[in-house]
């Protein structure tokens, strides 16, 4: 298992480049569903995460965990400011 220390300023900076690229709306769901893929697909290749985020298994498969938490509850300081 490959396991990341958290860092909220590239995490947020990576949602605010897909914000970016989607006229800064989008569904939440989807936004983090993007950066999932984009992180396995940057992993796959060779290089390392995009988000630093661990992620976990939801109904609807995988998010990752950090970031979905910041979306949700509107926490970190990072994320607040964007």
């Amino acid at each position: 298992m490959i396991t990341f220390i958290f860092d909220e300023e590239q995490a947020t900076e990576a949602m605010v480049y897909l914000l970016g690229m989607n006229d800064d709306r989008m569904n939440y769901m989807k936004a983090i569903k993007m950066l999932y893929l984009a992180d396995r697909e940057s992993m796959s290749n060779g290089h390392g995460s995009i988000t630093t985020d661990s992620y976990k298994s939801l109904p609807r498969g995988p998010v990752p965990s950090n970031i979905l938490d910041c979306i949700r509850w509107n926490s970190g300081e990072e994320w607040n400011e964007h």
